[in-house]
């Protein structure tokens, strides 16, 4: 609330406003800057960290094939012993199902990142379309009109 403009705003125009029409303002503005909130920055965010983290699996990968190379060739080495070969073999085999998991864990995570990228374009566009709605809604009122309803804002965000 400290932080939100409209609040000024509102009391800057209480006069022209209405008393009556300032508490409904100010909870239209909270929520407002709330659904702006969702649907520009903690939405987006979110995705970014999403993204990061498949981004971070990919070099887990590349390192376990890496491990997986190095492994295959200990055992092609000659003079290796019967042990040694089967605790290499017993490596690799442990590696390559780490690695069936992480590919598993990719390919989730990466239908996560398309079910959000979807989810932030809705929510970005409802937002929009209420704001709009709510700045059409309140063009024109007179300081004796209550102001519309913010739930529109709010809903079109859950």
């Amino acid at each position: 609330k400290e932080r939100n403009r409209a609040y000024e705003v509102i009391e800057q125009n209480e006069d022209a406003l209405g008393k009556n029409n300032v508490e409904t303002l100010q909870k239209q503005s909270d929520e407002i800057a709330q659904a702006s909130y969702v649907a520009n920055i903690k939405l987006p965010t979110k995705r970014a960290e999403l993204g990061r983290l498949i981004g971070e699996r990919d070099g887990v990968a590349s390192t376990i094939d890496r491990n997986i190379e190095e492994e295959k060739k200990l055992q092609a080495k000659e003079g290796i012993s019967d042990s040694a070969k089967k605790a290499s073999e017993k490596r690799v085999s442990e590696l390559e199902q780490a690695k069936q998991r992480l590919s598993e864990v990719q390919q989730y995570d990466q239908e996560q990142l398309k079910q959000l990228d979807e989810k932030v374009k809705q929510t970005q566009e409802a937002y929009k379309k209420a704001f709009e709605q709510l700045l059409k809604d309140t063009e024109g009122k007179s300081s004796g009109d209550s102001p519309p309803s913010g739930a529109a804002v709010e809903a079109s965000v859950k």
